[in-house]
């Protein structure tokens, strides 16, 4: 009868232990587990994820000199020195010469959100088809240019060229 008390003892004691001690490692284990599942879910979404943005990387990269004229149309800054430059260089490229390059203003542009307008006056001399051929290489140049108003004036004297005097706008980020 003791051994058999002794052995009940032990058995319910096992039983304790079990229930007191195993059960609550075993359901944290169960928790780690459901735990580490869904981490290994969300990696491989993750890696889904990741394997779409490479895919339209590669894609964009076809655009590349797309998106070079986008950015030399529309540069992120409006930098007036380059401006004057390229309508100088512009001009002499088509048998122009500049006069005064000047009052510029930046504003945001009403049309189109998030862009700036910038705006000056042009005046440049040639003759009558040089400044035809200026106003359509600009009308379809590589940035975007938009001549606003003109005046052009006849030579004043015997072998001068005509005037043009312009309001131009173009636009940066």
């Amino acid at each position: 009868m003791n051994k058999t008390k002794n052995a009940l003892s032990i058995l319910f004691s096992a039983i304790l232990i079990t229930i007191f001690v195993a059960m609550p490692l075993f359901q944290k284990f169960l928790e780690t587990r459901q735990s580490l599942e869904v981490k290994k879910e969300e990696l491989r979404r993750e890696d889904i994820h990741i394997g779409e943005i490479k895919a339209i990387s590669r894609e964009l990269e076809e655009y590349t000199p797309t998106l070079e004229l986008i950015d030399r149309a529309i540069p992120n800054n409006p930098e007036i020195p380059s401006l004057i430059l390229y309508l100088e260089d512009f001009a002499g490229r088509h048998g122009m010469r500049t006069g005064p390059v000047g009052g510029f203003s930046i504003n945001p542009s009403r049309q189109f959100p998030g862009l700036k307008e910038i705006k000056t006056n042009l005046s440049i001399s040639g003759s009558y088809s040089d400044i035809n051929r200026f106003i359509y290489a600009v009308e379809n140049s590589g940035k975007i240019i938009d001549i606003e108003s003109f005046s052009l004036s006849p030579p004043a004297e015997e072998g001068e060229g005509f005037s043009l005097r312009a309001t131009i706008k173009t636009y940066s980020y």
